[in-house]
């Protein structure tokens, strides 16, 4: 289960990707990376750092599916950041096999 630290610190991983930039991401990763962020359409969109904190203070505890469900999308949000680093050896190989010069 979670504890109201790991509410916070949710919270600060959630801050972190809203200030992820996708200048330059692959099209289809910039749309699943805004569609998940708390503003986000997609059902399995992140809650907002506001309420994650709320829940933390009133020492409310989500559901167990909730909170793996915010863990794994969380983590799948930070994963397609580092696949979008343009210095991400990955990275640079797609640009390439695209035909583009990569981007260091």
């Amino acid at each position: 289960m979670s504890s109201p630290l790991d509410l916070q610190r949710l919270a600060v991983r959630v801050e972190a990707l809203q200030r992820t930039g996708t200048h330059d991401w692959d099209p289809a990763d910039e749309h699943e990376f805004r569609a998940r962020l708390p503003e986000g359409r997609d059902p399995r969109h992140l809650p907002a750092p506001e309420t994650l904190r709320s829940m933390a203070n009133h020492v409310e505890t989500p559901s167990t599916s909730d909170w793996q469900k915010w863990i794994s999308t969380a983590r799948h949000l930070e994963d397609l950041a580092h696949a979008n680093d343009p210095r991400n050896p990955r990275r640079a190989f797609r640009d390439m096999v695209r035909g583009r010069l990569p981007r260091l």
